[in-house]
């Protein structure tokens, strides 16, 4: 019973950190694929996904939760191989140098990103995370941005010839 409740409080109560919509709109826009990897349950995060209306820009095959795999970030790199295969089936370059970037928000994924050389981790400070954490932890100044919603300008400035 309280598992429950606080599920769907998860769902109702406990947003993502803004900007997200924007963010995913202008990624779709690029077609630039997008996927989730959280520490949520999976079927809390669909849930939260629908219910914030982004899942119309991921899709369930590329939403993974604590609960999707038999490794999560917990795991450090391990807790992407689920979701590189299915980057895999859309196209997607997983062994290619910084062909996947990861957004977060705390030291768990700072820490699950390192290894992969697919993955450049960019820091975002709405999290539990200040500027000077992510830093400390190894993350260059500038892949620390100050909100989801500004992606999308990162990305530009970092990958001019892509645009």
């Amino acid at each position: 019973m309280f598992v429950k409740r606080w599920e769907r409080l998860d769902v109702e109560k406990v947003p993502f950190f803004g900007g997200l919509h924007y963010m995913f709109t202008w990624l779709k826009s690029q077609m630039i694929v997008s996927g989730i990897l959280s520490q949520r349950r999976y079927q809390n995060l669909v849930d939260l996904l629908a219910h914030e209306e982004l899942l119309k820009f991921i899709g369930k095959d590329l939403v993974q939760g604590v609960n999707s795999f038999r490794y999560n970030k917990s795991h450090g790199k391990k807790a992407f191989d689920y979701i590189f295969r299915k980057l895999r089936k859309r196209g997607v370059d997983t062994r290619k140098k910084g062909s996947i970037l990861f957004l977060g928000d705390s030291m768990t994924d700072v820490r699950c990103s390192r290894g992969k050389r697919a993955i450049r981790f960019v820091g975002v400070t709405t999290g539990p995370l200040r500027k000077e954490d992510f830093i400390n932890e190894g993350v260059p100044p500038g892949n620390i941005i100050h909100a989801a919603y500004a992606l999308p300008n990162w990305i530009t400035k970092e990958y001019p010839d892509d645009q």
